[in-house]
């Protein structure tokens, strides 16, 4: 019996070559898969790629196992284990020994999301800076109390935030807020917050009794700073508000003066001597008359003309002057 080599029959090129095919043809059909005990992941879904080793990593079908979802993943900073058996259901039909694949997998799977975490802290200050860019720049805010979660876990990205007032911009007394909060340009959470707020600002107050029909002057007022959780939108923030106006009722000392207590003095009074202006074809005319009623500019008024004796409607034009047009 004689014996021969195959480099007898084989240029030593080729055998090389040919040995270098069948061993990687080898190596290729046999293919290990260590699912880890911890994995730690980023994104909402849980691939296989994630909580698993491949031995070796160069085998041409780990590109494709890599992306075989196991699961969705925990919200950002839980966790939660996963077990063999489930693990054996979703990743047997893909990855199968007849395919050449070893598959090693624990009793469980501790998969815990990475995330990032806002503090309480943090909170705060987007809810203060919220309500001091939108509160009216003519008070001075206090924040008596604010409520937000402890903390707020995000998912790992490029993070940003929008919030957004309930109540129509009203900057005192309970203010709620939503913080959207939005990762790498997905909106994924919005955050209810809320606050306490008081305001510092002036306020008119009656510094003595002030009869109904009064025209005020400035010593019957005083101007003073008050503290309050809640603001009428008819309060009275300046002297320059009430000087010069009639009390439409008595006001007594200490009232806060509303624009509903006041109102601006007739041009034409009760019983006083008006001018009466009239007009026929172009022709103007004035005469002396006596209002029957209060009027403001534009009011219809009743007047006698004093000449005549006549009542006549005429229209308010300026203090003391009233028009007719025939």
């Amino acid at each position: 019996m004689s014996f021969f080599r195959t480099t007898d029959f084989l240029p030593a090129f080729l055998f090389a070559s040919v040995l270098a095919f069948v061993l990687s043809a080898s190596s290729s059909e046999a293919l290990e898969i260590q699912i880890n005990t911890k994995a730690i992941v980023l994104e909402d879904t849980v691939l296989l790629g994630h909580i698993a080793n491949f031995r070796p990593d160069t085998d041409h079908r780990v590109a494709r196992l890599r992306k075989i979802e196991v699961a969705v993943a925990p919200s950002p900073g839980k966790a939660y284990t996963i077990g063999a058996q489930y693990l054996r259901y979703k990743i047997g039909p893909t990855a199968s020994a007849k395919e050449g694949i070893r598959i090693l997998i624990p009793e469980n799977v501790l998969v815990e999301r990475k995330a990032q975490v806002l503090s309480k802290q943090e909170l705060e200050e987007i809810y203060r800076g919220h309500v001091e860019d939108h509160a009216p720049p003519s008070v001075e805010i206090h924040f008596e109390s604010i409520r937000v979660p402890d903390s707020v876990a995000l998912p790992v990205g490029d993070l940003h935030w929008e919030t957004r007032s309930t109540r129509s911009d009203r900057y005192v007394g309970q203010v709620p807020v939503i913080i959207s909060f939005w990762v790498d340009g997905k909106l994924v959470r919005k955050v209810p917050v809320s606050g306490r707020i008081s305001v510092s600002h002036d306020m008119v107050m009656a510094a003595k009794r002030i009869p109904e029909g009064t025209i005020i002057k400035e010593e019957d007022l005083i101007l003073v700073q008050e503290r309050r959780t809640r603001i009428s939108s008819h309060a009275l923030t300046s002297l320059d508000d009430a000087v010069g106006k009639r009390a439409k009722r008595t006001i007594r000392a200490g009232k806060q003066l509303t624009s509903r207590m006041i109102e601006n003095p007739p041009l034409v009074e009760k019983g006083k001597r008006v001018v009466i202006m009239s007009q026929y074809k172009g022709v103007r005319a004035t005469t002396l008359g006596k209002v029957l009623e209060d009027g403001q500019a534009g009011d219809q008024v009743r007047v006698i003309n004093v000449t005549s004796g006549k009542e006549i409607f005429s229209t308010v034009k300026s203090l003391g002057v009233v028009e007719v047009v025939f």
